[in-house]
């Protein structure tokens, strides 16, 4: 239970297990440490939970907001909890905390060291060079407490003369260090935490300390609170998030090939007008040819994906919920038996009343509570206009490894009085729910619409062309393929060895998309084979996390059963994934959700975007997608 809580921690922190650990020691020390200050000066229980707080995650909300993430306290509230038995252990062992001098010291000290290399690890799973993880490091370690300094009304120790900082900059070489000389993280992250303990130690017995610059005058009253308010403010303020939600999910290790497929064509996102005269498939697999009582179950979403609880199914949906799915036909002539089942949305059952998202569950029959897959699309209006312009010339580099968007969305006619609050505009790219930008703040407002220009959010890397493959026949190869061997019981495709591009080369893909066929071209559905299809990755070990295989049909970026694992032996990662013959475009992506390492990353790069404008007018009971535009860069 406990490994478990603390990797569902790293995939939301995107850190590994070991940093997790490390940082709620470091946040458990660091809250010690303002806890201790703070009952020197008498301050109430409350004050000094807050100052314990401020202490612990100051310095990686800072880094977090400087990274462009969301602060990692508010993905999970064990570090309120973590701070609280801090203000415990101090009135529990007050005694022999309280009236030591160098309690505070150590305390300090070991929190310095470990959130020096948390800080360390994050910038560099999120793709930045050395220097910037250095830095990171350094703010991670020194950032809280600074705040905690600030409210207790003192010098922060960082511009004092004792060594202090410059600790953290020390052990950020060191760690950068054993890394390049192939040192695994956590031996890495052991050794960088003793040089800073070291160091300030030493700095504290020999009283090492800098250069201290002297001047006349001393700073005024004023000039420290301006400086406490800043500091404040930053420990507060809110970014757009990265959001790591998950488009299609299968719960049952029978399915396979889930597919939403929009009017026939496969290579359509699952997004459909109102009124449009559109439908959408959800087909699958399951795996026998025991026939399942299949049931489905429509919901429809606001925004960010949660069921609407102020309307009535009545509202939105015209027809019987939870219906049996009688639309199935058993495969033939392969040597892996399936069933494959079809639900249409609209059909004559069945219509939807409303524009916004829409999730459907499906479940067999008296296990309503037990959905065997998730599957989820939109239905979109066209009131809101959208225009977007992509650009490689970014407000961070020029022709390099990014590309941002400006973007302009119009009310048409919707009556918009605060769009802050009426308005929710999502932008993606590649049809990944996980890259998606949110919480966007317009920095122009006009009367009928907002403008967003020379936004940061809106910077995305610009990764590199999607990997291919195809097999239409398992006797002979196709494009991307090079044999196919038959193992009891499948046959096995191994696919050419994919290795990082140093430059940019045009290949046509279709950004994750993936298409059922078979050289016959005659009922795909029902008479493809089954392959266990090999990924290769040649490339040494990559700081950054785990690497993932990653496409539209994985169904989520992370899926558990496209992991790679790493053959030190040979120098490659590898992957063996049981797939429905087709055609299938994919990338390897990391956990941090960068291709930069595994893939390259090029401006030239041609990448799918859509934007979504959500509204739900001051009163309303539910989120309309009013507006829904797809473009491709052309650079």
């Amino acid at each position: 239970m406990l490994l478990e809580f603390l990797q569902d921690m790293g995939d939301t922190l995107r850190l590994p297990v070991t940093f997790v650990i490390i940082e709620f020691i470091g946040t458990f020390a660091f809250a010690i440490s303002g806890v201790r200050l703070s009952s020197t000066k008498q301050f109430d229980i409350f004050g000094a939970w807050i100052v314990g707080m401020a202490t612990a995650i100051g310095g990686g909300t800072i880094r977090d907001l400087m990274l462009g993430v969301n602060p990692f306290w508010m993905t999970n509230g064990s570090y309120f909890v973590c701070c609280a038995l801090a203000v415990l252990a101090v009135g529990m062992f007050g005694k022999y905390i309280i009236h030591h001098n160098y309690t505070w010291f150590i305390f300090d000290t070991i929190g310095l060291a470990l959130f020096n290399v948390v800080g360390l690890e994050k910038a560099l799973t999120f793709g930045h060079p050395y220097w910037v993880a250095i830095t990171m490091g350094a703010v991670t370690g020194a950032g809280g407490g600074i705040i905690r300094d600030v409210l207790m009304n003192d010098v922060p120790l960082i511009f004092r003369s004792e060594i202090y900082a410059l600790a953290c900059v020390a052990g950020g070489l060191v760690y950068v260090a054993c890394l390049e000389l192939g040192l695994s993280v956590e031996i890495s992250a052991l050794l960088s935490s003793f040089i800073v303990i070291l160091i300030r130690i030493l700095a504290v017995k020999f009283h090492w300390q800098l250069p201290v610059l002297k001047g006349e005058d001393k700073p005024s009253n004023n000039e420290s609170n301006i400086l406490r308010v800043i500091i404040l403010l930053l420990s507060v303020v809110s970014c757009p998030l990265c959001a790591n939600a998950q488009v299609q999910q299968v719960f049952n290790r029978n399915i396979k090939t889930l597919t939403l497929t929009v009017d026939d064509d496969p290579t359509l996102p699952p997004y459909l007008a109102l009124r449009g005269h559109q439908h959408i498939d959800i087909e699958w697999d399951e795996m026998s040819h025991e026939y399942k009582r299949y049931r489905y179950h429509i919901d429809h979403c606001d925004w960010d994906w949660q069921p609407t609880d102020d309307i009535f199914e009545s509202d939105f949906l015209e027809g019987l919920n939870d219906q049996l799915i009688e639309d199935f036909e058993k495969s033939f002539n392969t040597t892996q038996i399936y069933t494959h089942y079809r639900l249409r949305v609209p059909s004559k059952e069945i219509r939807l009343r409303l524009s916004g998202n829409y999730r459907v569950r499906i479940y067999e029959e008296d296990s309503e509570d037990e959905p065997v897959l998730e599957a989820r699309f939109c239905i979109y209006e066209r009131e809101a206009g959208i225009i977007a312009e992509l650009s490689s010339n970014t407000d961070i580099d020029f022709n390099d490894r990014h590309q941002q968007m400006t973007l302009s969305v119009g009310f048409g006619g919707l009556q918009v009085f605060d769009p802050q609050r009426e308005l929710k505009v999502i932008v993606m790219q590649n049809r990944r729910w996980d890259s998606r930008i949110e919480g966007l703040v317009p920095n122009v407002r006009k009367a009928n619409g907002i403008e967003f220009t020379h936004n940061r959010s809106l910077i995305f890397p610009a990764g590199n062309e999607y990997h291919r493959f195809e097999i239409l026949d398992v006797h002979r190869t196709a494009t991307g393929v090079d044999r196919i061997d038959w193992f009891e019981p499948y046959y096995h495709a191994t696919l050419f060895p994919a290795v990082v591009d140093n430059s940019y080369s045009y290949a046509e893909d279709q950004n994750g998309v993936y298409v059922v066929r078979s050289s016959d071209n005659y009922d795909d559905w029902t008479t493809a084979e089954y392959v266990v299809v090999h990924f290769f990755l040649e490339t040494p070990r990559l700081p950054g996390g785990d690497v993932y295989v990653s496409g539209w049909w994985t169904g989520q970026t992370f899926n558990p059963d496209c992991k790679m694992e790493y053959d030190a032996e040979h120098g490659y990662y590898h992957a063996a994934i049981l797939l429905k013959q087709g055609y299938y475009s994919y990338e390897f992506i990391q956990k941090d959700g960068l291709t930069q390492r595994t893939m390259g990353s090029f401006f030239e790069t041609e990448n799918e975007y859509e934007v979504l404008v959500y509204y739900r007018q001051q009163g309303s009971r539910y989120d309309r997608l009013a507006g829904y535009s797809i473009m491709h860069n052309a650079m």
